[in-house]
């Protein structure tokens, strides 16, 4: 059972490859054009202590915060292979 669950891991992996690398590229971006934005509209919010890039990071980090199913991944990896350090 374990080699069949590595197995499907490497394949998903495979598929997921560029599509990872786009989220990487496409999260760069974001956090140029979010730094260009300006320190005139930073705003805080109430209770958190957090820089500007702290925010940008808390919102990013929140898209993945929810279990999906295969269909609503579609090639992304499973969300825990996406940030688990084992």
């Amino acid at each position: 059972m374990r080699t069949s669950r590595i197995s499907l891991l490497e394949t998903e992996s495979r598929t997921s490859l560029y599509e990872n690398i786009a989220d990487n590229v496409g999260l760069e971006v974001a956090l140029k054009a979010w730094r260009q934005h300006g320190e005139d509209s930073f705003w805080k919010l109430a209770g958190l202590d957090l820089n500007r890039d702290q925010l940008f990071f808390v919102g990013y980090a929140q898209s993945w915060c929810a279990l999906k199913s295969k269909q609503q991944r579609g090639v992304h990896m499973v969300e825990k292979t996406r940030w688990a350090i084992n």
